[in-house]
C-alpha cells in the first residue's frame, strides 16, 4: 500500500509535535516569547514554517502540543467508565491518572511553568486549555448526575461547579510541584486537594440513608404535665447511661 500505517503516521506527528514544542520551549526560554519568531522555532526543529502551522495555530500554542492529546484521552477515560460507576468516583480517577504524565519530564515543565509566570499570552493559552478540560469534565458529570437523579435543586451547576474543583485541584498540584523545583509530591497534593473535595461535595453526590433510623419526634403537652411513659421514654433516648 502507498499510505504508511496510521499507528506510523500518529508516531510521525507525534514526534514532530514534540520537536516543535522541545525546540520553541528552549527558545522561549533563551530569548524569550516575543523575540522569538515563527521560522527559528521549525529551523530548530528541523522542519519549514508550513508545516509548524499544519500542527499548530498559534506561537503560543507549540509549548503545549501536550494538551490536545490529553484532552482526547480525558473524553475517552470518562467515555470508557461503568455505568454504574458513581461519577465522583470518576472524575477523581481521571485526576490522579493525569498528574504523573505532568511531570514527566520534569526539566520540560519546570521550564513551561517558569514561562508562564513571565508571559501573559502562554498564561492566557494555558487558561483556555484549562477550560477545555473543564468543559469535557462538566459535560460528563452533567450527564451522569441527571441519570441518577440526585436530590439537588440545579443538577448542571453542580457538575459545573464539580470540574471546575477538580481542575483546580490538579493545577494546584502542579504549580506547588514547580515552585518547589519538581522536589515536593504532586500526587500527595493531588490526593489532598480531592479528598477534600470528595468530603465536600460527596453528600450530594452519593446520598446514602440511614435505614435504621427513624424521625425524631418532639413531644408537647400543653397542660403542661408529662405523662410518665412518655417521660422514661425520653429519659431512655436522650440520657442512655
Amino acid at each position: 500500500m502507498d499510505d504508511a500505517p496510521s499507528g506510523k503516521r500518529a508516531a510521525n506527528k507525534e514526534r514532530v509535535r514534540n520537536d516543535l514544542a522541545a525546540a520553541a520551549l528552549s527558545l522561549f526560554d533563551r530569548q524569550g516569547f516575543a523575540d522569538t519568531s515563527v521560522d527559528e522555532i521549525a529551523d530548530a526543529a528541523g522542519v519549514s514554517r508550513r508545516t509548524l502551522f499544519r500542527h499548530f495555530s498559534t506561537k503560543a500554542d507549540v509549548i503545549f502540543a501536550d494538551h490536545p492529546e490529553r484532552i482526547i484521552r480525558l473524553g475517552q477515560y470518562l467515555q470508557a467508565a461503568s455505568a454504574d460507576a458513581p461519577p465522583l468516583d470518576v472524575v477523581i480517577g481521571s485526576a490522579e491518572a493525569t498528574i504523573p504524565s505532568f511531570i514527566e519530564p520534569p526539566d520540560f515543565f519546570l521550564t513551561r511553568h517558569r514561562l508562564l509566570k513571565t508571559t501573559l499570552e502562554l498564561r492566557l493559552r494555558e487558561q483556555a486549555y484549562g477550560l477545555q478540560y473543564t468543559n469535557v469534565l462538566a459535560l460528563f458529570l452533567r450527564r451522569r448526575l441527571r441519570e441518577i437523579e440526585i436530590d439537588v435543586p440545579d443538577v448542571d451547576t453542580l457538575g459545573d461547579m464539580l470540574a471546575s474543583a477538580v481542575v483546580t485541584v490538579v493545577n494546584r498540584a502542579q504549580r506547588t510541584w514547580s515552585a518547589s523545583g519538581g522536589t515536593s509530591d504532586p500526587m500527595a497534593s493531588t490526593v489532598t486537594g480531592l479528598g477534600m473535595l470528595r468530603q465536600a461535595f460527596d453528600p450530594l453526590v452519593n446520598p446514602r440513608t440511614d435505614a435504621g433510623s427513624g424521625p425524631t419526634v418532639i413531644v408537647m403537652n400543653t397542660d403542661g404535665v408529662m405523662p410518665p411513659d412518655v417521660v422514661n421514654r425520653l429519659n431512655s433516648i436522650f440520657d442512655p447511661d
